[in-house]
């Protein structure tokens, strides 16, 4: 599951439209794990902006709506928490662009380059 998230989180971040509202990047994670049964592993707002400051508006999270426009720097970050075990989560880095989207983000997408190996 946590890797399926990996991967969401690379196709929100790529089908962002120029002028949409932030709520879109929020709801479509929080969507995927309703639909999945675990709506309550996903604990914190999925992204925001980027800046000076490192976290600014716009945030991804209930409650919030701003549009989305060329120029913004943002990061597409939801994570999935399941108590006793622990967590997942991965940032990707997205500048939105006058033609749409550009994924800053760069590194390994596969699960093999993506987890370690257990050793007893």
């Amino acid at each position: 599951m946590a890797y399926q998230l990996r991967l969401l989180t690379v196709t929100f971040s790529v089908d962002l439209p120029r002028a949409m509202s932030n709520r879109g990047p929020h709801s479509s994670p929080r969507t995927y794990f309703r639909r999945a049964g675990m709506s309550d592993r996903l604990l914190h707002r999925t992204g925001h902006g980027m800046d000076v400051t490192g976290r600014e508006a716009p945030f991804f999270a209930d409650g919030y709506e701003r549009i989305i426009e060329p120029g913004m720097c943002l990061t597409i970050e939801p994570g999935i928490y399941v108590e006793g075990i622990g967590g997942f989560r991965h940032s990707d880095t997205v500048l939105i662009g006058d033609d749409g989207p550009v994924m800053l983000t760069g590194g390994p997408v596969s699960i093999g380059a993506l987890t370690l190996p257990m050793h007893s």
